[in-house]
């Protein structure tokens, strides 16, 4: 008799119970591929990636953005250009803005307007395999500011191309690229970076009063008392022998 009701009862059908606390137990304990599919995690928000059109933008990057490839398409004057130190600054507007090269550079002479497209990683640098350079101008005018008896003056003339008279007080090759000047501008000191036509070949400027004219670069010291100014040039022609004879107090550069 027991054995028939355990016949009846195994020909019935398993109650809607199974589904509520006792059919999500079982759910629970079941293997993987029965049980009910996840919903999939929504895909991460695009990232925004703006097109630089001046170095400026560079510089507000945050540091992850600097390391992703934006589309670039920038104009301007090469105000300076050096490969072997990975510096450039491109006028614009009159405003010299300075962008890193990478160790494969783009072919930029001074002087040339040029328009260059492509994409840049920031933190690389510009790179030639990833842009295209366009010369508008192979040697476009460029009015330099005179910075005789305000030499010091950082914020009228920082990344701007300035022209004075200094007296050479020293100079030194330090690569085939650079020939660095002590220079002695009114009694104060300053240096000049200057490309040598040829580096096998210096000119004789020690000892002389000289014009030249080139990037200025200004900074303070920690402290904001003291004034460090370079000038930057990739044109020996840049600098000329002056006919100035004015005694000046040498300040020992080496």
């Amino acid at each position: 008799m027991i054995a028939g009701k355990l016949r009846k009862l195994a020909g019935r059908r398993l109650p809607n119970l199974f589904m509520g606390f006792g059919g999500a137990a079982l759910l629970a304990l079941a293997p993987a591929g029965i049980q009910a599919a996840e919903t999939p995690a929504a895909p991460p928000a695009a990232q925004t990636v703006q097109t630089i059109t001046s170095p400026a933008q560079i510089f507000k990057l945050s540091t992850d953005d600097k390391s992703v490839a934006h589309p670039l398409r920038i104009e301007g004057r090469v105000s300076y250009v050096d490969p072997r130190w990975r510096h450039l600054w491109l006028d614009q507007n009159g405003l010299g803005e300075y962008m890193l090269l990478s160790t494969n550079p783009p072919m930029l002479l001074q002087g040339q307007r040029v328009r260059i497209e492509g994409t840049i990683v920031p933190s690389k640098g510009l790179d030639a395999g990833a842009v295209t350079v366009s010369v508008l101008e192979a040697d476009a005018p460029s009015q330099a500011l005179d910075a005789d008896g305000r030499m010091f003056d950082i914020a009228a003339f920082n990344n701007r191309v300035v022209g004075v008279q200094a007296y050479v007080d020293a100079e030194r090759l330090l690569d085939d690229d650079h020939l660095r000047l002590g220079l002695v501008i009114g009694d104060q000191p300053a240096i000049a970076y200057v490309k040598p036509d040829d580096p096998r070949s210096l000119p004789a400027w020690q000892g002389k009063f000289v014009h030249i004219t080139g990037l200025y670069q200004g900074r303070f010291d920690p402290t904001r008392t003291e004034v460090s100014i370079e000038i930057f040039t990739a044109r020996q022609g840049s600098v000329a022998v002056s006919a100035r004879s004015t005694p000046i107090r040498a300040l020992g550069f080496r």
